[in-house]
């Protein structure tokens, strides 16, 4: 049930958990902790032999949606689930929090 949640949403319709990956390089471009995140998972690819651009055979961008997956199939209790809370559900809030700040006159 976790995987068909995470893929299709349940009450927030077309808004995904996963949609919050799969759309980062649009939604989050240009944001310092996205470019972050974004940069750690290209630097563990490269050290892993990954090819330039890439994280586990998937875009660097859908970092997020790739280690949930990965998590997902080892099947160990909560670890998919903190993995979103983590990687896609936090990476949206860090990026409003920050639009938010930017847009903010004081």
């Amino acid at each position: 049930e976790t995987k068909n949640i995470y893929t299709n949403g349940k009450n927030s319709k077309p808004l995904t958990l996963q949609s919050l990956s799969i759309n980062a390089a649009n939604d989050f471009e240009g944001d310092p902790m996205y470019s972050f995140y974004k940069h750690a998972y290209l630097h563990i690819g490269l050290k892993e032999g990954e090819n330039p651009g890439e994280f586990d055979g998937s875009p660097i961008e859908q970092f997020a949606d790739t280690l949930v997956n990965d998590l997902m199939e080892l099947d160990k209790e909560n670890i998919s689930h903190e993995a979103i809370l983590v990687n896609n559900v936090w990476m949206a809030v860090v990026y409003y929090l920050n639009t938010a700040s930017r847009t903010c006159k004081y």
